[in-house]
């Protein structure tokens, strides 16, 4: 009874033992550690229930947390980056601007009867230089009857556009073709074209004086050249479409200071013309 009793304790008590001696170095292991590094010692350890349990831990420690990984910003140093640097001799690409809306552009040269002609400059001293004053007849630029007079003082009829408006110029029937001359001694000042009478060429005569030749089909005049009385200042071409009916005929315009003027009160009268 004795023996059974005691092998029963000494079965018994020796496991327990042995927990308790595996239990107690653990608690001891842990002690050391946390005093190694630093940090208090977690005692809320719970015992495990068996020795196999303590003779094989699992790889996380009970009682204590894992270590995570810390975040993206917490407690973290910025990874330095190394400057950029531009080498040497070389400029920075520079960097296209968007275009801006309603920008200002410069629109394209209009085309004149003058384009591709070479210019230069009529000087003051040529244009006092000219000789009319007013005083001296003109030559006739082509020999023809006049189809419409001046009037600015009253109206005519237009028998292209079937109104009576007024005229500025008068105009003289010529074949297309046919030379048109100079009325004096001129400098040409400007050579132009618009829809209603063509090609024009003007010329200043003297004293504030132009005379101005429309319906042109073509000149070989550019702005600056000089004219001598009865020198070919361009052929007669097709009427426009606002003098159909008038048929081919020269547009005369003469002027004073801007101001139109009738030219039939300077030209020679017809009989000198045709001698």
């Amino acid at each position: 009874m004795t023996r059974k009793l005691k092998n029963t304790w000494n079965g018994s008590n020796r496991k327990v033992y042995i927990t308790s001696a595996v239990g107690i170095l653990a608690i001891a292991g842990l002690i050391y550690a946390g005093v190694a590094l630093n940090e208090e010692p977690n005692l809320d350890i719970e015992v495990p229930p068996s020795p196999t349990a303590m003779l094989f831990p699992s790889q996380t420690v009970i009682g204590k947390e894992p270590t995570k990984a810390p975040t993206a910003g917490q407690n973290q140093r910025p990874t330095p980056t190394a400057p950029q640097t531009t080498p040497a001799g070389t400029r920075p690409m520079p960097t296209a601007a968007a275009p801006t809306k309603g920008a200002a552009t410069t629109p394209a040269p209009t085309k004149g009867a003058g384009d591709g002609k070479d210019t230069q400059q009529v000087s003051a001293e040529a244009l006092a230089a000219l000789s009319f004053s007013g005083e001296q007849v003109l030559n006739w630029p082509v020999l023809g009857e006049v189809i419409l007079g001046y009037s600015m003082d009253h109206t005519v009829y237009h028998e292209t556009l079937n109104l009576f408006k007024t005229n500025d110029g008068v105009l003289l029937a010529a074949e297309k073709g046919a030379n048109v001359v100079s009325v004096a001694d001129g400098i040409i000042t400007d050579i132009t074209e618009d829809t209603m009478h063509g090609v024009c060429v003007t010329m200043a005569i003297g004293s504030g004086y132009e005379v101005i030749y429309g319906q042109l089909e073509e000149t070989e005049l550019k702005i600056g050249d000089s004219l001598k009385e009865g020198d070919v200042v361009g052929t007669i071409a097709e009427p426009t479409r606002y003098y159909s009916v008038e048929g081919p005929h020269l547009y005369l315009k003469m002027q004073k200071e801007d101001e139109p003027v009738n030219p039939l009160l300077y030209l020679r009268v017809n009989e000198e013309a045709e001698e």
